[in-house]
């Protein structure tokens, strides 16, 4: 299980070492924000051209004079230029015009400025929603390979959570049973096998047979002692 667990840590620490998840978020993230960018901002050219257009036909229709429309004209060009896409997507307008040019043109001059200013907003808006149309595919490969990466991720994390368990569980089962054993170790224990005897270890016949002369001698002294001693004297 100790092994187990080492060989799992290394496999995860090995991908995290090698892992493109991070720059794949990232990845991901910006083409999201670089996809909403150019949404935006084609929804916002769509907006200018559909303006120009409307002010066209006024000056067209002479509802508006040359000098109103010199001035909105101008407003127009300013908020075009004004658009503040990411550096990634450059705003690229193909019309210019001098501001001082504008109060002094006729009417049929100025519808044809209009026409040409909405012209190339068209064109960039047209430009843009291609740019944006090709995101998607982008993204869905990027996405493609972060969700690969991150199962990669989570499979060796779950393995390398499983072997710790199953290490810390046997582990604390090896601990346990320890602790059994030596609460069931007996106090007695066999250190060897007895030698068996070649012969009876008591009676000894020749020790018991000399002891009985020894001793049948020294009783019989003391009895002659005795007898001697209490036999009456002659006077």
């Amino acid at each position: 299980a100790q092994g187990a667990l080492a060989a799992s840590e290394k496999a995860l620490a090995e991908f995290q070492a090698r892992s493109q998840i991070a720059v794949l978020k990232e990845r991901l993230d910006a083409a999201s924000n670089s996809l909403a960018d150019r949404l935006a901002l084609a929804d916002r050219l769509g907006m200018l051209a559909a303006d120009a257009r409307a002010l066209q036909g006024r000056v067209a229709s002479f509802q508006a004079t040359a000098v109103s429309a010199a001035s909105q004209f101008q407003t127009l060009i300013m908020e075009a230029q004004a658009i503040s896409p990411r550096s990634d997507m450059p705003m690229q307008l193909q019309f210019s015009v001098d501001s001082n040019t504008l109060a002094s043109v006729s009417a049929a001059e100025m519808s044809q400025y209009l026409e040409a200013f909405a012209k190339a907003l068209e064109q960039r808006r047209q430009e843009t929603e291609r740019e944006a149309q090709d995101l998607p595919a982008k993204m869905a490969v990027i996405q493609e390979q972060l969700e690969q990466q991150s199962n990669e991720y989570d499979r060796l994390l779950l393995a390398r959570d499983v072997a710790k368990d199953t290490h810390e569980t046997i582990a604390r089962k090896l601990e346990e049973q320890r602790l059994q054993a030596a609460l069931e170790e007996p106090e007695e224990k066999l250190v060897g096998q007895a030698a068996l005897l070649s012969e009876p270890s008591w009676p000894k016949p020749a020790l018991v047979i000399a002891l009985a002369l020894a001793g049948g001698l020294i009783v019989g002294l003391l009895a002659a002692l005795i007898a001697e001693y209490l036999r009456p004297r002659q006077a």
